[in-house]
């Protein structure tokens, strides 16, 4: 039988599962692991005082184990045993018992165990929202203990780390390896299965296989066996001389294995030492700087600013530009004329055409910076855009591709008849009224075509001749985006705050009203949602509420955008326009408006994180794991070095008449490529040959008394999609 917890929804089991899960810190600590009969029968006593001290409270669940000697214990021999207890004894981990803990401070751990899609959903906030910290005794064992036991996907989730490194003990795989100054017969064991395996723990650290964040190690050098002990401050401050007229650098030996984690978002080291030693801190510090501040690999030039904070891009590239970031990436391109820009601190900009394979390829490695699209799926629903699971985001483009195959394009095609005829009709309505502003009827025309084609919803918006309230506050609701996704912790922020996330709020209430009402009443023409429901579905999830947003806003805004600029570069050049139209002409001239089906033989950068292992472009260029990485489509569109003229208005370019204009084809990423390519590229296409034709075939188009084009090129915004600046056309009406 199911859990009762799967009956509710799937965001209110997420708060559930944040609140028994989640606290400050969870403690690990270590135990006393099972032990066979057989020997606690050689020595009753000295086990039962062994399992008291180290109490293991889930006997039957098989952990990870380590020696370690009797002796560093404190447990003694007892007189009542018939033999002599072992000179080494098994030690695994647990998490803390919590018995004195408040009920409210304990987690509920056995939630876990309930059943695997419960366990599959809530691992993720276990692991990924505390912080595990590990006691002091034997911290790195533990440590190490419990990560070799997670299971892949739970490895990869874990997050944060604090643990405890003490320089008195043995350091395994350094060179301050070393005898205990006390002489025992356990010595040789204190070697061979050494405490604290620290250069095993750094290493698995460093693999693919742990996606840590944040490590927080507390160095504790008291007590060490192998330093001098001195009477007082003077003779230690002579031996300090002595130390410094030495070879240097003196540095402390738990640096070289940290050094091989270079995918840490933040290191924190806490070094408590029971003297001065100025050589070794300052020898240490300066070899940690020189490994893990000075960038590695190829230098990467870029603002000096730009390293330590995104605000510098925002203060550089987002306010001054008015939102048009692109622009300043273009900038930053001809200033420093190299391919790799660093524009965060962990962060870099890519202008080089053979990098593009590598971060948008089919076999690209590459995927979306959780830290950046996951923010959006926990605000308002994973959509099909913001998953950054590579096989997640698989299986749901399945479903989305039956959606937009040939098959249902041609379902789609009597609706864009319908709406491209009623959006020239309106056009010649205007015209007679004067100059029209033609990218604002191109975008109630394409909203009302997502709406139509998506989810059988008309908003009315050219039949009406203004923005429908709900696309009003979809616009509202995207406004910050371009200003905050640089810093994503700050978008977080503010979708907590109400007054801050209201527009959304109210949208997302909005389309859940919609989607409701659409999934009781069954369109007679099919829509994209005809394919994305499941027949049993009763029910608005938060995913398919984000995925109707996603439809309307990505497949309205972009065709909208680029039909406008279009008219732009056609008044701009009315000796392409007057081509267009002969070709237009051709086509059955005898129809006053064209269909889609008339028109079917026309001719025709979002950020990646790069996978853990890190990428090497082509020319050598290193790029660290987990870096966010830009490939900017505007700078790519007018470099030289991949297009003939790329400023030029050149349709030729795309025909037989002059196929050499394009240099590298590679660079031309208008719908992206790979997996994460734009799935409503054909729809787009289609409407844009639609409306061009026939505003084309209909009216001669030219600038406004007093517009010059100036408008669309300068105040375009980048808020999610392009939010297009102001364009006024005369529309002459043509006898067709």
């Amino acid at each position: 039988m199911p859990s009762r917890l799967l009956v509710i929804p799937r965001e209110i089991r997420d708060l559930i599962y944040e609140y028994v899960l989640v606290r400050d810190v969870i403690l690990i600590e270590r135990a006393a692991a099972t032990v066979p009969e057989s020997a606690i029968i050689r020595s009753p006593e000295f086990y039962k005082r062994f399992a008291q001290s180290y109490p293991l409270t889930r006997k039957r669940v098989h952990r990870r184990v380590w020696l370690i000697p009797r002796f560093d214990l404190g447990l003694p021999c007892y007189k009542d045993d018939p033999e002599l207890p072992p000179s080494a004894v098994q030690m695994t981990y647990q998490l803390n018992s919590q018995c004195d803990l408040s009920h409210q401070d304990r987690i509920e751990i056995n939630v876990l165990q309930t059943c695997q899609q419960i366990y599959h959903e809530a691992r993720e906030i276990f692991y990924n929202k505390n912080v595990f910290r590990f006691k002091a005794a034997e911290s790195i064992a533990t440590t190490f203990a419990f990560l070799c036991d997670r299971p892949a996907e739970s490895l990869k989730l874990i997050s944060s780390i604090e643990m405890t490194l003490d320089e008195g003990t043995n350091l395994r795989g350094t060179d301050e390896a070393h005898y205990p100054v006390v002489a025992r017969s356990t010595d040789s064991v204190v070697l061979r299965y050494a405490y604290n395996h620290f250069t095993e723990l750094c290493t698995l650290l460093s693999t693919s296989r742990v996606r840590l964040r944040k490590l927080s190690l507390f160095i504790h050098s008291s007590n060490q066996f192998y330093r001098p002990v001195f009477p007082s401050p003077l003779e230690y401050g002579k031996w300090e001389a002595q130390r410094m007229a030495r070879p240097r650098p003196w540095v402390a030996s738990w640096v070289y294995p940290l050094l091989k984690l270079e995918n840490l978002e933040c290191l924190e080291i806490h070094w408590k030492l029971d003297r001065p030693e100025i050589c070794r801190i300052a020898d240490t510090l300066a070899l940690m700087r020189q490994q893990m501040l000075v960038q590695t690999g190829t230098e990467r030039r870029g603002p000096l600013l730009a390293r330590f904070s995104k605000f510098y891009g925002i203060y550089a590239g987002v306010l001054p530009t008015k939102l048009q970031y692109f622009k300043w990436q273009q900038q930053l391109h001809h200033k420093y004329q190299v391919d790799v820009i660093r524009t965060g601190p962990r962060e870099v900009t890519v202008y080089c055409a053979d990098a593009i394979p590598l971060i948008h390829g089919p076999t690209s490695k590459c995927r979306k910076p959780p830290c950046l699209y996951g923010l959006f799926g926990k605000a308002a629903g994973h959509s099909l855009q913001t998953t950054s699971d590579k096989a997640e985001h698989r299986q749901r483009r399945k479903v989305w591709d039956r959606a937009f195959n040939a098959k249902a394009l041609r379902e789609y095609e009597p609706r864009l008849n319908r709406h491209a005829l009623a959006l020239m009709s309106k056009l010649k309505e205007q015209s007679m009224h004067g100059p029209v502003r033609i990218n604002k009827w191109l975008n109630f025309y394409s909203f009302d075509v997502m709406g139509d084609i998506g989810f059988n919803h008309n908003f009315g918006m050219v039949s009406k001749g203004k923005e429908a309230a709900p696309i009003k506050l979809l616009h509202d609701s995207t406004s910050l985006l371009t200003l905050f996704s640089h810093i994503p912790w700050a978008l977080n922020l503010v979708m907590r705050i109400p007054i801050c996330a209201k527009r959304l709020h109210e949208h997302m209430e909005w389309s859940r009203k919609v989607l409701e009402h659409r999934i009781k009443n069954t369109p007679k023409e099919n829509d994209v949602f005809s394919w994305l429901l499941n027949k049993d579905v009763n029910r608005v999830t938060p995913d398919m509420n984000s995925d109707s947003r996603l439809l309307i806003i990505a497949g309205s805004d972009t065709v909208a955008a680029s039909m406008s600029f279009l008219v732009y570069e056609l008044c701009t050049h009315p000796e392409i326009q007057s081509k267009l139209r002969d070709t237009i002409g051709a086509i059955k001239p005898e129809k006053s408006h064209l269909e889609v089906s008339d028109l079917a033989e026309f001719p025709s950068g979002p950020p990646r994180e790069t996978p853990p292992e890190g990428i090497t472009l082509p020319n050598g260029t290193y790029i660290p794991g987990n870096v966010l990485v830009w490939t900017p489509i505007y700078s790519f569109h007018r470099d030289p070095r991949y297009w003939e003229q790329p400023l030029k208005f050149m349709p030729e370019r795309w025909t037989t008449e002059n196929p050499n204009a394009i240099i590298d084809k590679r660079t031309f990423l208008t719908f992206i490529t790979g997996a994460y390519n734009c799935i409503g590229q054909k729809l787009a296409i289609t409407e844009m040959r639609s409306i061009v034709a026939n505003l084309v075939r209909s009216f001669e188009i030219t600038f406004a008394d007093g517009e010059d084009g100036s408008t669309i090129e300068n105040k375009s915004q980048d808020c999610f999609t392009v939010t297009v600046g102001k364009l006024d056309v005369n529309l002459t009406p043509r006898r067709v």
